[in-house]
């Protein structure tokens, strides 16, 4: 079955598809076969590739999010205002290409189930507006890079916008996961980096998961690109990017990286698993 998923793989790097794939095939015992390279023209990627699962965190912040409903923490309908003030007030939009003063008061709360749901009245907007170009100027839009701002100043900057929908009225990609995670940060009172080390990505095995790869892992990103034209253009360098080290601001509203496979013979046997992803969280060691 191993030779079929790498076959798989080898014939979209051949086709230009990729330039280099991991993949995971199996379930008690899974294997993982890498084909192509690292970066066009570079060293051939290794199956242990930490790369960058972005929008995977979405389903990751989720459990974690059920994770505190299940331990009484929060419920599903609880408004998210005692811990994120800032969301507090709501103003909507009289219909989502509206001037930005063009507004009415939110009729209810944001709740976790809107965050977790896409319908907090945040999220990618598209279309050419009043909301899509003050997303633009003041640095919440969603876009191919991390946010340079960090989780409490890029929640501030979001809440001075006003919301494209009455919470729990439409749906809107993006936004209300960037927002769980802040959440979640202050639900649990540290960085959602160490929550999710401890709580889900220790116990779990994944070690070789966060919010950025330590420098001693370097080796392991893979570069990054776009597909312009009939071309590769690269956007990170391996080995570099804003996942490249610990990032110098709170990234509770960040996405992820991760890898196929749950841990990798570069493994120190001797730490155990709890204290391997807490040194990964602080970006230390190479798990």
């Amino acid at each position: 079955m191993t030779g079929a998923l790498e076959d798989l793989l080898r014939r979209h790097v051949e086709a230009g598809t990729v330039p280099g794939a991991v993949g995971l095939l199996g379930t008690d015992e899974p294997e993982v076969v890498a084909a192509g390279v690292a970066s066009v023209g570079g060293r051939p990627l290794g199956a242990d590739a930490v790369v960058r699962i972005q929008s995977m965190t979405k389903a990751v912040t989720a459990v974690a999010a059920l994770r505190e409903v299940e331990a009484g923490r929060i419920g599903l309908d609880d408004g998210v205002e005692p811990w994120l003030p800032e969301l507090s007030h709501r103003r909507v939009l009289v219909r989502p290409d509206a001037a930005l003063d063009d507004t009415v008061a939110a009729v209810r709360p944001i709740t976790l189930r809107h965050l977790l749901t896409n319908a907090s009245g945040y999220g990618m907007a598209l279309d050419e507006s009043p909301l899509t170009r003050a997303m633009a100027a003041n640095g919440t839009e969603a876009g191919p890079e991390p946010s340079p701002l960090g989780a409490d100043a890029w929640l501030a900057r979001l809440a001075e916008l006003p919301l494209t929908f009455q919470p729990g009225e439409g749906w809107r990609y993006h936004h209300s996961f960037a927002v769980l995670g802040i959440l979640l940060a202050r639900l649990t009172g540290r960085p959602l980096a160490e929550h999710l080390a401890e709580d889900l990505f220790g116990p779990l095995g994944m070690v070789d998961t966060g919010f950025w790869v330590p420098e001693t892992a370097l080796d392991r990103l893979p570069a990054a690109y776009r597909f312009d034209d009939g071309r590769f253009l690269e956007t990170e360098p391996a080995g570099g990017g804003p996942y490249a080290g610990p990032p110098a601001v709170d990234v509770s509203h960040g996405e992820l990286v991760s890898t196929c496979a749950t841990t990798t013979a570069s493994c120190a046997p001797s730490p155990t698993t709890a204290q391997r992803a807490h040194r990964w969280s602080h970006g230390s060691t190479a798990a």
